[in-house]
């Protein structure tokens, strides 16, 4: 997932979002001079699952790795995903009350080690000149006299591919992962999966406050979505609010 900046002139965007503050969702919108910024993510979307309509079932939200148990980042991320899942129409409840709740979500995020990638940039310039070329007519006119005259082709100046300049990008795996046990089973310690989904992306950005939303609004955009299948999801700028 490469953030890519996207400029649009002349729109003007106005608004805002009422969201409960333990949601903790934000909204990242830059204007300059009458110009709108917007940032463009590519994610590769999977989902295995085995649920069926979740509507009216409840569920807890918990973290898919130990280090997150007291962490205010994971809580922060975890509003986002209950909030959505609210939207759709399920009903959160707190960890306490394990064993009355249909389903457990696991979340899980990271990002991996850096990477180096080269790649090769062309070189835009001008390839010839301008030139002025003078050409010489001798003319009779109809009395018979003759004369010479002296007249200018232009050719204009070319442009393409001068040369090309070698740089490099360290990019990073970006990746969430969504992981939903059967509430019940969970209770009794027996960890019965029913949805698994998880979306990745690769470019040069390590900040989660930005990489979790757009990789939230991408795998919930379609929930639960087709099992067994893999797509591109694009988003763009005020979108990545899951």
């Amino acid at each position: 997932m490469r953030p890519i900046v996207w400029l649009f002139c002349k729109l003007k965007h106005s608004g805002g979002w009422r969201i409960r503050l333990w949601l903790g969702s934000a909204a990242a919108v830059f204007a300059l001079s009458g110009c709108v910024i917007l940032e463009r993510w590519e994610w590769t979307v999977t989902r295995f699952h085995t649920l069926g309509d979740v509507r009216e079932r409840t569920f807890t939200v918990v973290p898919a790795q130990s280090a997150n148990n007291d962490s205010l980042e994971f809580i922060q991320y975890a509003g986002m995903l209950a909030a959505k899942l609210e939207g759709l129409g399920m009903k959160f409840r707190p960890p306490i009350e394990l064993g009355k709740i249909d389903f457990v979500v696991c979340l899980d995020y990271g990002i991996g080690e850096p990477r180096q990638f080269l790649y090769n940039s062309p070189i835009y310039g001008q390839t010839s000149p301008a030139q002025s070329t003078y050409v010489n007519h001798y003319v009779v006119n109809t009395n018979g006299q003759g004369s010479n005259i002296t007249s200018t082709v232009n050719t204009p100046a070319t442009y393409g591919v001068v040369g090309s300049t070698s740089q490099s990008v360290t990019n990073y795996h970006q990746y969430i992962r969504i992981f939903i046990y059967d509430g019940k089973a969970a209770a009794d310690k027996t960890w019965l999966k029913r949805y698994e989904g998880k979306a990745d992306g690769d470019g040069y950005l390590r900040d989660l406050t930005k990489i979790v939303p757009s990789g939230l609004k991408a795998l919930l955009t379609e929930f639960p979505g087709e099992s067994g299948g893999s797509k591109k999801k694009t988003l763009f700028g005020i979108d990545q609010i899951p």
